[in-house]
C-alpha cells in the first residue's frame, strides 16, 4: 500500500481547492440551452394516436422535458415510452398504469391529457389537484356541468389549463369566422356538422373482463365512469374517487 506524506496530501487538496469550477454553458442556460431549473417536466394520460401527434410537436421545445407517461393499456405505455426515448436517445421515460401515480410524482410539472372524451374532465380536476398545469385534448369534458366542475377547480387551485381547440385559434378557422360574421359571405341559412365514427376496441382486455361486459351490457363502462364523474362533483379527495 502506498502513502502519502501528509504535507503533499495537503498540497494537492488546496490545488484542487483553487481550481476553477468548470461547468457547461448549457446547465447555466446558455448557448442556446436551458437550464433544468427553468425546464417543464412533461407527463402523460392516455397518450394514443392524436396525444402523439401533439406529444411530437412538443418534444423538440428544448424548456419540455417528457418524463413519465400513463395508459391502462400496456402497449399504449410501451408506443409512447419509445417514440420518447427515441427522441432523446435515452430509456429515462417512466411508466405507469394508473394516473394517480403519475399525479403523485412530485418531479412532474405538467400533464397532457389525450385520452377518450369521458375522461377529460375528471383527469383534469384529478390533475389540478394535485397541483399539475394542464394541456388537454378537446372537449373540456362531455357535459355543461363537468366544464363547469372544472372551470372551478381550475380557478381554485390556479392552475394553467389548456384545452386543444385548435379550430377557435388557427388563422384559417379565424378568417372563416371572420368571413361569416362580416357578412361577406351573405345571408346564411345552412349550417351542416359532423362528427367522427366512433370506434369501440376491446380486443386489449383479459378475457374475463370482456365476458363480463357481456353480462352488465354495453353501457356498464358509461355508467363506471358517470360514477366517478358524479364523485368528482361531490368535491370528494383523489384517493377516494377512483
Amino acid at each position: 500500500m502506498r502513502f502519502t506524506p501528509r504535507r503533499s496530501f495537503l498540497r494537492q487538496a488546496l490545488a484542487a481547492a483553487a481550481a476553477p469550477l468548470v461547468v457547461p454553458a448549457h446547465v447555466l442556460g446558455r448557448g442556446g440551452g436551458v437550464a433544468p431549473s427553468n425546464r417543464i417536466a412533461l407527463g402523460g394520460i392516455g397518450i394514443g394516436p392524436r396525444g402523439r401527434m401533439v406529444l411530437s410537436s412538443m418534444l423538440p421545445e428544448r424548456d419540455v422535458q417528457f418524463v413519465a407517461t400513463c395508459d391502462i393499456q400496456a402497449m399504449m405505455r410501451r408506443s409512447v415510452q419509445e417514440l420518447v426515448d427515441g427522441h432523446y436517445g435515452t430509456r429515462g421515460c417512466a411508466t405507469h398504469r394508473d394516473l394517480r401515480e403519475l399525479l403523485a410524482r412530485p418531479d412532474v410539472d405538467a400533464v397532457l391529457i389525450a385520452t377518450g372524451d369521458r375522461w377529460h374532465a375528471l383527469a383534469s380536476i384529478l390533475a389540478a389537484r394535485a397541483g399539475k398545469d394542464i394541456y388537454c385534448e378537446k372537449p373540456c369534458g362531455i357535459t355543461a356541468g363537468l366544464c363547469r366542475d372544472l372551470d372551478e377547480t381550475i380557478r381554485r387551485t390556479g392552475r394553467v389549463f389548456q384545452a386543444g381547440t385548435q379550430r377557435r385559434n388557427v388563422p384559417n378557422f379565424e378568417f372563416a369566422v371572420h368571413l361569416a360574421r362580416s357578412g361577406r359571405l351573405g345571408r346564411l341559412h345552412t349550417l351542416h356538422a359532423s362528427i367522427y365514427q366512433l370506434e369501440s376496441n376491446t380486443s386489449w382486455l383479459p378475457a374475463r373482463a370482456a365476458a363480463g361486459r357481456g353480462r352488465l351490457g354495453p353501457l356498464a363502462g358509461a355508467r363506471a365512469v358517470a360514477a366517478l364523474q358524479f364523485g368528482v362533483r361531490r368535491a370528494a379527495p383523489v384517493a377516494g374517487v377512483l
